[in-house]
């Protein structure tokens, strides 16, 4: 997905602060910054501001219904004006628009996004990314009370070991996605567990065809069920390009961090410079070997996280 930096900057702070909760909640592909002048604003994908700036990605709030198209250009010069006192999925469709025109970029919205997307990783082998991963569903679930559905991306699951749940078709379930074929999510999902697990295989050979496209594509189906508040994806130590891109534009990543690793230094900072270093969770080997300590606290930082997914 298309992560979209926007910066919002009104004269009516009690007001853009409220924007950008309801934008942020609607659309998961935006970041949103509340800034207090343009010093940032080049830094932004849009800024949407009281007034503009002379900067072509600086769209001016208007608080007036606009005449003619929602979205349109100021008289004699080529600042983009929306007008900001509509429902939120109204303004999302402008401002993906707008990007649209700045970038030639796409992005589809497709409504409420309920669940956020948790990456596992770890930077080498034997870093059991999958018992923390599912011992953290399960403390999300038992602890805070949110829904959570387990994902194996692994070319070997070893999920089988911690959780029992049944063996499914991931290259049928691929076949399914790519070809854009009507068919009933749930029959790929296991519910007599704790959490909740896609049905892969035990041997995955078909990992390295998940793009982005695929994900979101998957992701689409689960968001449709409206029934889980956060995805964890395992991925392990599988850190290849199309992981790495998942990785870098999921609301959360957790690596288990072998220090002496160049690959897992390369990812660190892949994350933190597209999503931000807060939106990473770094456990040391050595913390992981306390699994269900290192869950809990885990949980504790991805609910309160996704809780205010703007920054101020």
């Amino acid at each position: 997905m298309e992560i979209i930096k926007v910066g919002i900057y009104l004269e009516d702070s009690d007001f853009a602060e409220l924007l950008a909760e309801g934008l942020s909640r609607e659309y998961r592909g935006f970041q949103i910054y509340l800034l207090d002048g343009f010093d940032r604003s080049d830094e932004m994908d849009i800024v949407l501001a009281s007034h503009p700036s002379g900067q072509p990605h600086v769209v001016e709030a208007c608080t007036e219904v606009l005449s003619g198209e929602d979205v349109m250009y100021a008289e004699g010069d080529t600042t983009f004006r929306v007008f900001v006192y509509k429902d939120c999925p109204d303004l999302i469709n402008d401002l993906l628009y707008i990007y649209f025109r700045l970038t030639g970029k796409i992005c589809s919205y497709r409504g409420e996004g309920a669940c956020k997307t948790v990456f596992f990783c770890s930077d080498c082998s034997g870093g059991a990314v999958t018992r923390l991963s599912i011992e953290t569903g399960k403390a999300i679930e038992g602890v805070y009370g949110q829904k959570v559905l387990y994902v194996n991306l692994c070319a070997i699951d070893y999920s089988y070991d911690f959780v029992n749940h049944e063996e499914g078709n991931l290259l049928r379930l691929l076949y399914y996605l790519h070809n854009s074929v009507d068919f009933p999510i749930n029959n790929f999902i296991t519910e007599a567990c704790e959490p909740d697990c896609l049905k892969t295989g035990i041997i995955n050979s078909y990992t390295d065809e998940i793009d982005a496209e695929l994900f979101h594509k998957l992701l689409a189906r689960i968001e449709e069920l409206g029934k889980y508040n956060y995805v964890l994806v395992d991925v392990g130590n599988h850190l290849n390009r199309a992981n790495r891109e998942l990785i870098s534009n999921s609301d959360i990543a957790v690596m288990v961090v072998n220090e002496t690793t160049v690959t897992g230094k390369a990812v660190s900072e892949e994350i933190s410079r597209l999503r931000g270093s807060d939106k990473l969770i770094s456990v040391s080997m050595e913390e992981r070997d306390s699994y269900g300590n290192a869950a809990l606290l885990i949980s504790k930082k991805i609910v309160e996280d996704c809780k205010l997914e703007f920054e101020k």
